[in-house]
């Protein structure tokens, strides 16, 4: 196997991109295809985003100081910075969702003490290690809503904006 040296490196720039969803727009609780299990997976799914990200964060941080290579610094500040952003712009919908039906708020609260729970007493590598294979599987989920937009067919207007710019940012 060949070794990979540093000017073979392909940059990439990992860019937090501020951005805000017409959240209060949302016409109905069945916000996906009118489809109640539809819209209960990502009501779900989107519950865990906001501690799940804050993870995520913290992982990273554990770790940042150690890293000696300007443009990876870089690449970790970013990270850094989309996933805070995943985490506030979740939070936003799941209250939008509250107040539509799904307790995605009281999930959240669960699904944080549950991830307490499991990173309680474990390593710092073992933190990262989770980190990567999270982000490696929401990297899957995202390129296939990008590359299979009709996947999310049906689903409301004031939402799908949300999905596609999370999905853009997963890739990176």
């Amino acid at each position: 196997m060949s070794q990979i040296n540093a000017s073979s490196k392909t940059p990439i720039d990992v860019l937090p991109r501020h951005m805000e969803f017409p959240y209060a727009q949302m016409q109905t609780k069945d916000f996906f295809d009118n489809n109640c299990l539809k819209s209960a997976y990502m009501a779900a799914m989107s519950a865990t985003f906001p501690a799940g990200e804050g993870e995520f964060i913290e992982s990273v941080r554990m770790f940042r100081d150690q890293v000696q290579d300007k443009e990876l610094k870089q690449q970790i500040k970013g990270f850094i910075g989309q996933e805070a952003h995943h985490s506030l712009q979740h939070k936003r919908f799941n209250e939008a969702l509250r107040d539509k039906g799904y307790d995605a708020v009281r999930l959240e609260e669960v699904f944080e003490k549950d991830l307490e729970w499991s990173i309680k007493g474990r390593k710092d590598k073992e933190r990262l290690g989770f980190t990567v294979c999270v982000e490696h599987m929401t990297a899957v989920l995202a390129y296939d809503f990008l590359t299979k937009p009709e996947r999310m067919d049906g689903m409301d207007p004031s939402i799908k904006p949300l999905m596609l710019w999370h999905a853009v940012e997963e890739l990176e």
